[in-house]
């Protein structure tokens, strides 16, 4: 009964925490000096396929919400093969390090329009329909599984970080 607000606010909080996400890495990336073009081309298209794929897991959260996670296989064994294959191709014709990210980026496609498609047609049309209370509600319950999988990503790599710190980038080639 509360599935379309709940899928709704799920899908709010996610757009602001990917824009503020962006935000802050084309300014931390200009901060450092203005990259050429195919550098910022590159960081472009990996925010766009993590955006991407941020919203895949939400669309394949709402299959096990319902316990039909049969849908979340199908959907990365077709998108799987396609990046394989295209990637293969890529290579094939010396396209460049930035088709690979294209490649990358159409593979989300492929999973979010998947995704999107089956959820809204088979259990659950997202509403945009919520106050600023129900809102923050779900960030103040979500914050916490949220923050403690950032601490344990950090944590977990945070190894590498020091030693990158301390003894360079071949080192840290070598460790990892």
């Amino acid at each position: 009964r509360q599935a379309p607000k709940v899928s709704g606010i799920a899908f709010s909080v996610r757009t602001l925490l990917l824009l503020a996400a962006s935000v802050i890495a084309f300014a931390l990336m200009y901060a450092q000096g203005i990259p050429d073009a195919a550098t910022a081309a590159t960081i472009f298209l990996a925010i766009l396929f993590f955006s991407l794929d941020s919203y895949s897991m939400l669309f394949f959260n709402v299959f096990q919400a319902y316990e039909r996670m049969y849908f979340e296989p199908a959907i990365m064994l077709i998108s799987s093969v396609f990046q394989v294959g295209a990637i293969w191709g890529v290579v094939q014709l010396d396209l460049g390090f930035n088709a690979v990210f294209v490649v990358m980026v159409l593979s989300g496609m492929i999973r979010v329009i998947s995704g999107c498609s089956i959820m809204i047609r088979s259990f659950v049309v997202p509403v945009l329909d919520f106050n600023a209370s129900e809102f923050w509600c779900f960030v103040k319950e979500s914050s916490i599984v949220g923050f403690g999988v950032f601490l344990y990503l950090n944590l977990f790599r945070v190894s590498t970080i020091i030693l990158h710190w301390i003894h360079g980038n071949e080192e840290t080639a070598y460790y990892q």
